[in-house]
């Protein structure tokens, strides 16, 4: 009965805005959304965002790390110890390319709008911790192991990143299917890797 009662509670105010954060970041750019927006979708008043986020900064810094954070936990759970590299590499596509992903160039994006280093430090910790990290792991793994070439991890990351966020929804030229895109993404981008030609400067 009390667990029932609870459940009744009204949604205090800073769950409210984090859920008005996640529905115009998510989808728009920081520095076009607007208090007036976050505070009418939210039903609160402005004293509220000023007592528990100090500002819009604060609130869009609290919103990605909460969706960093669950990123991450993706990312780890998708992990598989002594996964075979293009399985693994496919599993991180998915997760990158989903649309209830967070948009992971915007938010590199959003970042050089921030102007408190406290806001933007925790932000770039997180966005390495969420993708990065596991990738990097995977790909030292598989270099230590000799089933990937010894290109330097960070360009590979940044380049399967980049791959596999251009099939994101939000930048995708036409609907494809999430599993077809990460299998064909990671295909592609292992066949560059591991061809002996990879290190050739492209030639227009």
């Amino acid at each position: 009965m009390e667990s029932d009662e609870k459940s009744k509670e009204p949604i205090g105010g800073k769950q409210r805005l984090l859920a008005a954060a996640h529905a115009l970041f998510h989808k728009g750019e920081y520095a076009t959304t607007s208090v007036d927006q976050l505070l009418a979708l939210g039903q609160v008043k402005a004293p509220t965002l000023y007592h528990h986020f100090q500002d819009k900064e604060g609130l869009y810094t609290a919103w990605a790390l909460e969706v960093l954070g669950a990123l991450r936990a993706d990312m780890l759970a998708a992990t598989v110890a002594g996964e075979e590299l293009a399985a693994q590499l496919s599993a991180y596509a998915r997760i990158l390319m989903h649309g209830e992903s967070p948009d992971i160039l915007r938010i590199r994006r959003d970042l050089k709008q921030l102007r408190r280093s406290t806001s933007v430090e925790p932000l770039y910790n997180g966005l390495y911790e969420a993708v990065y990290e596991p990738i990097f792991s995977v790909l030292i793994y598989h270099q230590v192991n000799g089933t990937l070439g010894e290109e330097p991890v960070d360009r590979m990351a940044h380049a399967f990143v980049l791959g596999s966020m251009s099939m994101h929804p939000e930048y995708a030229m036409q609907p494809i299917s999430i599993d077809e895109a990460a299998q064909w993404w990671s295909r592609c981008f292992l066949q560059g890797t591991l061809s002996k030609e990879a290190d050739l400067p492209a030639v227009f």
